[in-house]
């Protein structure tokens, strides 16, 4: 079998069969119309037509490319644009949460850190929709040498602003310069006003979104929180040391300090209800057990609706009245009043008179104060302070600094003590002065808002809420009374050390005569002059006493007489997306200017490219390397010559650059 050496595909090498010595092959003529196929030309033949496809294949895959690459750019700009500010419309109109997973803890203990990292990524998307911008205004400023002489064929173009635009270096005074001397191109304008705005966009769309901690609620829970049932107060069927009360009496004195801490010191004792409304005046809200300050959380509960007055009460007595009983028995001596304005019963003993010239004690209601009808504990909640100043036989008093009391308008009547053993013959001045709450029991939903305090909402429009029994409506009244009937003496420590305004108990005194008038009053002193003190007015009283029924009930309705359970939700802290609708608006206004401005750029009148190919071709026949040989004298020709540059058509068509004198 014959052998065939193959060299090369190219058809100038014709491949030849190798043959033996002697054999010849007929030549073919030149003429012949017909020549028989050669098995060795055609391969070549085939090969040449494959290369020519493959480079016509190859040219055509860069055009597409570039296509597919130029509609890319074009739509980045609206793709992210609208994509950023479609999810801050949605964040602006409702809640969405940044969940924890198992790579990052979303918590707002990194709230700063998760601020930084949406900032980021918002900058990140708006760079990707200001790229079609940048680069769009880097190739106007490639183009504006070629375009700027294009523009003014016929008068040509100043050196001086012709070497300007041949500078890389085309920042943003320059820019402003050529905008305002009209030496740039509409469409360089265009591009200058196109930065600008994609420098707003910059700063402001950023802005349009943020993250922060809001509150989220949980599901309904059982709440347990503080209640008086029924006989919680005062139960007659289980009483302690015979008496029905002793419970509820016995945490008078723990009331009266919380009172004391608050009203003297300043210091929130566990939860304090903030505001009133149309209806109430106040509020005493029942206190979550297991919820502490700074939780936020929400529950249905009943309440006590205050409207808070003091007033004076008038007496069944005219003029005088003596103690009854037992003469030798000082202590068990009674005198029995009827406040006939209130209803109510007192019972006036040694221990509303005796040491100073003037004494004032809250009453007990379990032991000193009586429904007139009933006979049983005042259900009303009224707080009754007996008010006495000795008149005569008062030798044995204390003569510190004497404090006699302004009784002017003031409904009084004389108590006659008669001499015993260890006393003479006196007689007393008394009145009595009464708070009360007028309590009202409603079921309200109230909102705990993390910082301590409580606030009652009101009734919804139309809404009527059941009612959660957490608050027994007699009881409650009656542990109000209780609560205060420690405030003589238990509120605080008594200030023996300042002068005695019927009571040293700060927290009275205050309540009474305002601290403006006790911290005028003398300190004691054995020879002082006698001081006339005023009790402040029924209305100011009852604002006061407000406060105080807050405070004093608090140690009460925190477990101590007992638990409820209500529905709640509790509130925790979530980082959710927020957004600012001024901001959104403001960023889709200034997108979509630039928008348009990059559609019209878009479509503008092509010219060359400022590159080393471009200028050498301009160059190509050109005068100007003669006027620039030396650098010395061209850098002089561009600042005070008058050349100008202009861009010609050179004998085979092209476009040459040459200057031209003026």
């Amino acid at each position: 079998m014959d052998s065939y050496e193959l060299d090369s595909f190219s058809p100038a090498h014709r491949l030849t069969p190798n043959r033996a010595p002697g054999i010849s092959m007929p030549l073919l003529h030149q003429d012949t119309p017909r020549l028989a196929p050669n098995r060795w030309q055609g391969p070549a033949l085939h090969e040449g037509k494959h290369r020519t496809s493959s480079f016509e294949y190859k040219q055509q895959v860069p055009s597409l490319t570039k296509r597919m690459l130029t509609v890319t750019k074009l739509l980045a700009l609206p793709l992210a644009a609208s994509a950023y500010l479609v999810f801050c419309i949605i964040v602006n109109k409702r809640l969405i949460t940044l969940k924890s997973n198992g790579f990052y803890a979303f918590t707002p203990d990194h709230i700063a850190t998760i601020k930084a990292g949406v900032t980021s990524l918002s900058q990140l998307v708006i760079f990707a929709a200001l790229y079609p911008v940048a680069d769009i205004v880097s190739k106007l400023q490639s183009e504006e040498f070629f375009r700027t002489l294009g523009s003014r064929r016929m008068q040509g173009v100043p050196l001086a602003i012709l070497d300007k635009k041949s500078n890389p270096n085309y920042g943003f005074m320059r820019f402003l310069n050529d905008a305002f001397s009209r030496t740039s191109s509409i469409y360089m304008f265009s591009a200058f006003v196109a930065a600008l705005i994609g420098v707003a966009i910059s700063w402001v769309t950023p802005a349009a979104l943020n993250v922060a901690t809001v509150l989220v609620e949980s599901e309904t829970v059982a709440l347990a929180v503080g209640a008086v049932p029924a006989q919680g107060v005062y139960n007659t069927s289980k009483p302690v040391l015979g008496l029905p009360g002793w419970d509820a009496s016995q945490n008078s004195a723990l009331a009266a300090s919380v009172l004391w801490s608050e009203m003297e010191l300043g210091a929130n004792y566990s939860f304090s209800v903030a505001g009133s409304d149309a209806e109430f005046a106040a509020y005493i809200v029942p206190s979550p057990i297991d919820l502490t300050t700074t939780v936020s959380a929400h529950w249905m509960t009943d309440v006590v609706g205050m409207n808070p007055s003091c007033e004076w009460a008038s007496t069944n007595i005219s003029s005088t009245t003596q103690l009854e009983g037992n003469q030798s028995v000082p202590f068990s001596l009674t005198a029995g009043v009827y406040l006939q304005n209130l209803g109510l019963d007192v019972s006036i003993t040694s221990i509303d008179y005796g040491l100073n010239m003037m004494v004032i004690t809250a009453m007990d209601p379990l032991y000193d104060v009586f429904n007139h009808s009933t006979q049983g504990p005042p259900t009303d909640g009224s707080t009754v302070f007996a008010v006495s100043q000795c008149f005569t036989g008062c030798n044995n008093v204390s003569f510190l600094n004497p404090v006699l009391l302004n009784w002017t308008n003031i409904p009084t009547f004389t108590l006659d003590v008669n001499a015993n053993a260890y006393d003479q013959a006196q007689t007393w001045k008394f009145a009595f002065l009464a708070c009360r709450p007028n309590a009202v029991i409603q079921t309200r939903e109230v909102v705990s808002n993390g910082t301590g305090f409580l606030e009652v909402l009101p009734v919804r429009q139309g809404k009527q809420y059941v009612s959660q029994g957490n608050l027994h409506p007699t009881q409650t009244p009656l542990m109000l009374s209780i609560a205060l009937s420690g405030i003589t003496i238990y509120a605080g420590p008594m200030n023996s050390s300042t002068t005695s305004a019927g009571s040293y108990s700060t927290v009275q005194n205050d309540f009474l005569f305002g601290r403006e008038q006790m911290d005028s009053l003398p300190q004691p002193s054995f020879d002082g002059q006698s001081v006339v003190v005023t009790i402040l007015p029924t209305d100011t009283l009852a604002r006061t006493f407000t406060g105080m029924l807050q405070s004093v009930s608090k140690t009460y309705l925190a477990g101590f007489l007992g638990t409820a359970y209500v529905p709640a939700k509790v509130f925790s802290p979530h980082v959710v997306f927020v957004s600012s609708m001024p901001f959104i608006i403001a960023s889709a206004v200034m997108f979509g200017i630039l928008f348009v401005l990059i559609i019209i750029m878009h479509f503008r009148r092509h010219e060359k490219a400022f590159t080393l190919v471009n200028v050498s071709a301009a160059l190509h026949g050109s005068n100007l390397p003669k006027y620039f040989a030396l650098g010395e004298e061209s850098q002089a020709l561009v600042v005070v010559g008058g050349q100008r540059v202009v861009l010609q058509k050179g004998e085979d068509g092209t476009s040459v650059l040459q200057i031209i004198n003026p």
